[in-house]
């Protein structure tokens, strides 16, 4: 059985099998929010696809429809069962829409995947500050980080919106397949985790650089490369639509209808490159993979002397800030992207007098939630939890709370939450690092100590 050491002991070795059973459980709440996010994530873009495809269908139709009618106009002969069957499909094809958006905003909202992705690397930062003894879990007693962990991971299930919930695929910690699911993550394309780390280890600076740091710089390059890719891609196949769409209103000779397939392809080409997000996050993963970069270079400029375990420290800290800042915004602007093109998607499958449920996070879903919370006052026991179960900050604040308080510069050991945005990241003017501007580095005085 392991033996702790006495209260006034700081900084000491967790015991290994303690750590191990501590991070366990660390990782298995990591990995249940993100298969959550990737699984919601899969589903809202499949049934969004299946929308705009219903729409863009039910356009097109409409358009052959209207050749039909035009065509009997003139005093041609046409088919009455391709009529009746275009009719059938009019009918069809915007009730098959209503179906799927109906289901999908009650099962696969725009939103979900993206508030348990932001839970899922607030607890990665809070796995690696704590692997390391940085930031409020340095001059601790074993005890006292493990305690600190354990709470965090509570706090970042209370940061879950209450209309979301909880995902419902837990992973206990004693669950073999953590540790499995960790490897066989490492190394992917879509993970930034490395096969070089531990998992159930303390880190030193060195060996954090290599699994977190340069891992984490791969990542952001890697996605800004296919970001910009797509986004290229999707540009010229909207270019070619608009161009075929000149052309048919400049030929004429009846064929001028013709142009509302092309202008109905071009809004569908659109609404699926945002829901892909391409181009919105290129210049938060790009400005990251610079500010990372910046911090190691000066990390990498000092003398193997000035190394000192305190620079390291302050280091790490500045790093998860980083971190914490980028996923806040992207966050953000996931939402703020998603909402809108949820909003954009059902107003142009002009569904007249059908209603929907309000689109997670637009105004319809304010109001209605406001007006639930005048008729019936909360009960909910996360209403009634303090918000904060740890004292001191620890990177999972609730999203509304600003980090980035340029007030406080008592805290640089705070990390801004993964996602941590300009007004989410904890204000150090000597080690931050704002979204718009250089970080100031934390290494360049030798007379700078840890606050």
């Amino acid at each position: 059985m392991a033996t702790y050491p006495k209260k006034d002991d700081k900084n000491l070795p967790i015991p290994p099998n303690v750590l191990k059973n501590v991070l366990s459980s660390a990782w298995a709440r990591l990995l249940m929010y993100d298969d959550a996010s990737s699984s919601q994530k899969s589903r809202y873009q499949l049934t969004r696809r299946w929308a705009i495809f219903l729409w863009f269908s039910a356009a097109f139709f409409a358009v052959i429809k209207g050749v039909f009618d035009f065509v009997e106009i003139a005093g041609k002969p046409r088919g009455e069962l391709l009529e009746g069957f275009l009719q059938f499909l009019l009918v069809i094809i915007p009730a098959a829409g209503v179906a799927v958006m109906s289901w999908g905003i009650q099962f696969a909202n725009s939103v979900a995947w993206i508030e348990y992705r932001t839970s899922a690397e607030k607890i990665r930062s809070q796995i690696y500050l704590f692997r390391t003894k940085s930031a409020d879990y340095y001059n601790k007693t074993p005890e006292e980080r493990r305690d600190r962990l354990l709470a965090s991971l509570n706090q970042a299930d209370r940061l879950i919106p209450e209309g979301i919930g909880l995902p419902s695929n837990l992973l206990l910690p004693q669950d073999p397949k953590v540790a499995a699911q960790l490897k066989g993550k490492a190394d992917t394309e879509a993970s930034a985790i490395s096969r070089e780390d531990g998992f159930f280890t303390e880190l030193t600076v060195e060996e954090y650089i290599e699994v977190r740091v340069k891992k984490q710089i791969d990542w952001y390059t890697g996605r800004v490369s296919k970001d910009m890719g797509g986004m290229e891609r999707y540009q010229m196949l909207a270019l070619a639509i608009a161009g075929t769409g000149t052309i048919l209103a400049a030929l004429g000779h009846g064929i001028e209808a013709f142009v509302a397939i092309t202008t109905a392809s071009g809004i569908a080409i659109s609404m699926w490159s945002n829901i892909r997000m391409f181009g919105a996050t290129y210049f938060i993963f790009r400005q990251t993979a610079n500010d990372l970069q910046d911090e190691l270079d000066r990390w990498n400029a000092l003398e193997a002397d000035k190394r000192t375990d305190e620079r390291g420290r302050l280091f790490i800290e500045v790093a998860e800030k980083i971190f914490l800042r980028e996923n806040e915004e992207w966050r953000k602007q996931s939402i703020q992207m998603q909402t809108a093109n949820e909003q954009t998607l059902l107003k142009n499958m002009q569904m007249s007098g059908v209603k929907l449920p309000p689109v997670p996070g637009s105004q319809e879903a304010v109001a209605a939630a406001q007006k639930l919370t005048e008729e019936k006052p909360p009960t909910s026991p996360r209403e009634t939890t303090p918000k904060s179960v740890v004292d001191g900050p620890t990177g999972l604040e609730p999203a509304n709370k600003p980090l980035l308080d340029s007030s406080d510069d008592s805290k640089p050991d705070d990390k801004p939450p993964m996602n941590s945005s300009d007004d989410s990241k904890p204000a150090d003017e000597k080690s931050g690092n704002g979204a718009n501007g250089s970080t100031k580095g934390i290494l360049e005085n030798d007379q700078q100590t840890k606050i």
